[in-house]
């Protein structure tokens, strides 16, 4: 299953019953937002997923401010939608940002069709799809078997031991002014992790939901063609997870670090850059 799926794409499997939609709405500055949004309307028969509660693991000395659920736990949350291994799953948000944090979750214990609706909530919205604010009942549970795949997670100390290899290269997805620690509204330390490039998810997107088109995004990401390894990350595996979406789509070797810069000054013996 591909990376991303257009609305008449997801109108059709719908139709003939053949995808679990969840719903990821989220504000990084508004945590209740996502559920607030979902409550009043969402796509008909729609389960919701709460990024901080749900997708993310809660917050502790290490880790990060939104670190890697437990992944029984999680598998469980969606097995009670009804989700399963072969099960087809379509996440969708309104900015590509839970989506995208979803999709790498799912997608690092192993579940291999999942994808992220394209255009969102409001293009779905816009073409006339069924929606509801009615909490749907899953008939069954789902079984899913974890297969973690570690090729796409990356923890604080494969950042240490990848930073200066050859052949690595690390991405900040966080807006350019946080990167250069000019503003810095969360942590309480502002800057990037040394040697990281700045690369703004936001420069991926056309309009709220919608990635450029794939050859701009190549050509986005053409300093990093020829890397044997992109570490993606950002404040708290956010905005990272857009770029690892976007790369992903374009088929380059990416790992999400999730505990991101959170996770990367709670441990007082790292540096942090500043500056360009």
């Amino acid at each position: 299953m591909k990376t991303f799926i257009s609305v008449e794409e997801l109108k059709e499997m719908i139709g003939k019953g053949g995808a679990i939609v969840i719903d990821c709405r989220f504000d990084l500055f508004n945590p209740e937002y996502g559920a607030k949004a979902y409550m009043e309307n969402h796509i008909e028969g729609a389960f919701f997923m709460d990024v901080n509660k749900d997708i993310c693991g809660a917050a502790e000395k290490f880790g990060g401010a939104r670190p890697v659920p437990d992944s029984e736990a999680f598998a469980k949350k969606l097995e009670k939608m009804g989700v399963g291994n072969s099960t087809r799953v379509v996440v969708y948000d309104d900015n590509i940002y839970g989506a995208a944090r979803a999709f790498w979750q799912m997608k690092y214990i192993g579940m291999e069709k999942v994808a992220i609706l394209e255009g969102g909530f409001k293009e779905w919205v816009e073409s006339g799809g069924e929606c509801s604010s009615e909490i749907p009942k899953s008939e069954e549970s789902g079984r899913i078997t974890i297969r973690i795949d570690g090729s796409i997670y990356c923890d604080m100390d494969h950042v240490l031991k990848s930073k200066n290899a050859g052949g690595t290269a690390i991405i900040d997805g966080r807006a350019h002014e946080r990167f250069t620690g000019e503003y810095e509204p969360l942590y309480a330390k502002a800057g990037h992790i040394p040697g990281a490039l700045s690369f703004p998810c936001s420069a991926n997107m056309d309009g709220e939901c919608r990635l450029k088109d794939r050859e701009l995004l190549s050509e986005i990401f053409k300093p990093l063609e020829g890397a044997d390894e992109i570490i993606s990350y950002c404040g708290s595996g956010i905005a990272g997870a857009r770029n690892f979406v976007a790369l992903t789509e374009l088929g380059m070797p990416v790992r999400l670090y999730a505990g991101s810069l959170s996770d990367w000054i709670s441990y007082d013996e790292n540096d942090v850059e500043t500056g360009e």
